[in-house]
């Protein structure tokens, strides 16, 4: 026997005799990762997202359980909701798809969520992704935070049998690359590749407007809130 590799990233075991009778032993993504997702709560298993695939692994064998392939386009963004009966992720097409978590089957698609092309950064850089950049559902799942290559924050009204856009904020100059909501729904936080963070409101008398933001010289890529959620993490 003797292993051999291939450019697809698969590891085969093949016997010398009969080369025709090779058996996978190993597989992987051949791109860069674009996100990984763990569903809330549960760290049995996980989701990874990489050129036009996605894949579902489990955490203590590390063995692949399912794939999901788009041909042609890229997937940029993946997040299980908190209720864990879907796969949400966004892709460079501009679309929002939502997978079942155990069969892959398509549940619904989002068109023409965000811009394909996007507004390029703030210093002048190739923008590396288009489409739909980052994803958050709301804790009581009724929403979904979408933002894009465009710019763009916007709020979505999710169920299964249909899907409204509710809101669409723009103050960003830059791909949006990290959305995070708070504990109780009211707030949400967007990075962009622009140099600022931008805390929206999303509910209250004034809702799906600017409540603060922060600005430095970098290209934000990811915010989350701290244990207390009296700070921002950066």
């Amino acid at each position: 026997f003797f292993f051999a590799g291939t450019a697809a990233s698969n590891m085969y075991l093949v016997p010398v005799e009969n080369v025709a009778s090779a058996d996978i032993k190993g597989t992987s993504h051949h791109a860069q990762i674009s996100d990984v997702a763990f569903p809330k709560g549960y760290s049995e298993l996980f989701a990874t997202c990489s050129s036009a695939e996605i894949r579902v692994w489990h955490s203590g064998t590390l063995q692949e359980l399912m794939r999901i392939q788009v041909p042609n386009l890229e997937c940029n963004c993946l997040v299980f909701p908190s209720c864990g009966t879907a796969i949400l992720s966004g892709w460079s097409d501009g679309k929002i798809r939502s997978f079942k978590p155990q069969s892959g089957e398509l549940k619904y698609v989002i068109n023409e969520a965000h811009k394909l092309t996007g507004v390029g950064n703030s210093s002048g850089g190739v923008v590396p992704q288009n489409g739909v950049t980052s994803l958050c559902p709301t804790n009581d799942t009724r929403k979904l935070i979408s933002g894009g290559a465009d710019g763009k924050v916007r709020v979505w009204a999710v169920s299964k049998g249909q899907q409204v856009m509710l809101a669409s904020m723009q103050e960003h100059k830059g791909p949006i690359s990290s959305l995070v909501v708070n504990e109780d729904d009211s707030m949400c936080v967007s990075a962009s590749a622009d140099g600022s963070c931008i805390v929206w409101q999303l509910a209250g008398m004034m809702p799906y407007v600017r409540a603060n933001a922060l600005f430095a010289a970098n290209f934000f890529k990811a915010a989350l809130y701290g244990p207390q959620e009296a700070q921002l993490l950066t």
